[in-house]
């Protein structure tokens, strides 16, 4: 039997699951086979498995909206969004380096990061390691996980609100 931990959405409120995780993790010494993660729970999932939790406990607890999203300009606006994810893009980059990048796909621990394609609205899973070997319907799409600009893609696509970024 396989431990999965699955970490959801909600923005700031991810600080409770960094707790939760922290507990399980430093004060339980639970391990997981799988971390799956949408929106601010794909920030996390990463980090998990790459045993991180102090660097996530260091995000929840000091950085402040600037640091993730900026307000577009009115012209910004126009071509789309209200909002930049360039701040968290340069972020990911800072901390998602190659030799993390390569240490989660590496990971005996898989990590799956969960987003919507905007072109079909199927159902993405970012993966490292095998897909899963269920199918659960053709609105489901699986993209492999093999090096550091596949995940941050992904974090990037779940963490990201239509039209908002």
């Amino acid at each position: 039997m396989k431990r999965a931990i699955v970490v959801g959405g909600g923005g700031a409120k991810g600080a409770y699951a960094v707790g939760a995780v922290k507990h399980l993790k430093r004060e339980l010494g639970i391990n997981f086979d799988i971390v799956v993660g949408t929106s601010t729970g794909a920030l996390m999932a990463p980090l998990i498995v790459a045993d991180e939790v102090e660097q996530l406990e260091e995000f929840y607890t000091t950085l402040t909206g600037p640091d993730i999203i900026k307000e577009n300009s009115d012209a910004d606006v126009l071509g789309g969004s209200f909002y930049s994810t360039k701040p968290l893009h340069n972020l990911l980059k800072r901390v998602i380096t190659n030799e993390l990048a390569e240490k989660i796909v590496a990971s005996p621990t898989q990590c799956v990061v969960s987003a919507v394609n905007l072109n079909n609205a199927n159902l993405v899973y970012f993966h490292t390691g095998e897909p899963p070997e269920y199918r659960m319907d053709d609105h489901v799409e699986f993209r492999k996980v093999e090096g550091r600009n596949r995940l941050i893609f992904g974090v990037l696509a779940s963490a990201s609100i239509p039209i908002m970024m």
